[in-house]
């Protein structure tokens, strides 16, 4: 299949590339892979899949590689796959005539024909039904789109960058028979994979710190930013099955226990109902026998 034409890189690229460091915050090797790797499949047209697991910030990834594109003006749709049943799916994505259905009381333009020559951003892809997926790729592949009840030999043309993502392993599902083969060779054109915060290690503090300003500005506070070497290793000891998202609702959760000032400390982190209380209470026995070694030394 040939790849279509590159298009060209959008105008104040330097600045763009600012932002993109800003919104995805880390200095790591891998951080840093990520990057290009958006860099890098946002001059393309084709067909993006993003892959990884839940939390680690697959629908930031799409806006950046939108932002950095040549339709960076124009729409992004999201649309989350997952959340939707199949009917209403289809209707969301490829549209329905007046009368098609109970309750389409008028002609609806879909996500597909919507997003113009924008960004549509499909999360959660393959929680889609079998027959969902026949369609989506039809669409893929003839670049056309017939909503949902047109009886009329009529096509709609699209002309939308597209995005998809998942959390699932593709290969397994293909496998047992839950997604389609031919689909996920026609999505697997460019892939980014986003990795996992216990990946990340590195960047956590940047991450805390980043998070701590974000809720300062939102809730008028003044929460410290200095992470305490025993906090930081807190954190880093944690498995983090939540990703960057359990990260930040617990920064968020901390900082509003903290009411409109304070620090973050270890008490205030192992009495978090989502850390691992097993695994930090460890460390923190660690750090506090290191510290009696210390003490006896001197």
């Amino acid at each position: 299949m040939p790849v279509k034409a590159l298009r060209s890189a959008p105008e104040g690229l330097d600045c763009q590339l600012k932002e993109l460091d800003a919104k995805l915050v880390g200095e790591s090797e891998l951080m840093q892979a990520l990057k290009k790797s958006i860099q890098t499949v946002a001059t393309s047209a084709e067909t993006v899949l993003i892959t990884g697991e839940s939390g680690t910030g697959k629908e930031l990834i799409a806006r950046a590689v939108h932002e950095l594109s040549a339709q960076h003006s124009k729409p992004f749709l999201a649309v989350n796959c997952g959340a939707l049943t199949e009917s209403l799916l289809e209707s969301e994505l490829f549209g329905h005539v007046r009368g098609s259905f109970t309750g389409a009381t008028a002609n609806k333009k879909g996500f597909f024909e919507a997003a113009g020559d924008g960004t549509i951003f499909l999360d959660e892809f393959a929680e889609m039904s079998l027959a969902t997926q026949s369609r989506l790729l039809r669409v893929l592949e003839e670049q056309t789109v017939r909503p949902v009840g047109l009886t009329e030999a009529r096509e709609i043309a699209l002309s939308a960058r597209v995005v998809v993502a998942t959390n699932h392993d593709l290969r397994h599902d293909v496998s047992i028979g839950t997604f389609r083969l031919d689909l996920h060779y026609r999505v697997n054109v460019l892939q980014i994979r986003a990795p996992a915060l216990r990946d990340l290690r590195d960047d956590i503090l940047r991450l805390a710190q980043h998070f701590i300003r974000k809720y300062n500005e939102k809730n008028g506070c003044q929460i410290s930013e200095h992470i305490t070497p025993e906090v930081l290793a807190h954190l880093k000891a944690y498995s983090w099955p939540g990703n960057v998202r359990e990260l930040e609702n617990i920064i968020n959760r901390l900082a509003t226990k903290l009411g409109e000032e304070g620090v973050l400390s270890g008490p205030d982190l192992l009495s978090d109902p989502e850390l691992n209380q097993r695994n930090l209470k460890s460390i923190l026995r660690t750090t506090l026998i290191n510290r009696l070694i210390s003490a006896s030394a001197d």
